[in-house]
């Protein structure tokens, strides 16, 4: 059983060997290096997604709702991050 548990750990730290903290940090600099203010975002939301096709993380910006609780169309955006490049690209909000 314990042979079974490490070789789960160990396969997941090859799958992911960014941590979501790393991704993080990554995709706020990025956002902010292309003029987007994140003291006006939630606190974001990432998934890695790993398939064969895509070993990517998903970072999900969310701009924090007005006194109303309304938030402009086309105020989220999107971050990815290649797990094996770092490689960082932003799609804005539509």
């Amino acid at each position: 059983m314990m042979v079974c548990v490490a070789v789960l750990c160990w396969g997941c730290t090859l799958s992911a060997p960014l941590t979501e903290q790393q991704v993080v940090a990554l995709s706020n600099a990025y956002a902010k290096a292309q003029g987007y203010d994140l003291a006006h975002y939630e606190r974001p939301s990432v998934h890695f997604n790993y398939t064969r096709a895509d070993n990517t993380w998903v970072v999900f910006y969310d701009p924090i709702p007005d006194k109303k609780g309304l938030v402009a169309i086309g105020d989220d955006f999107t971050v990815y991050v290649e797990n094996s490049t770092k490689k960082v690209s932003l799609i804005p909000g539509r």
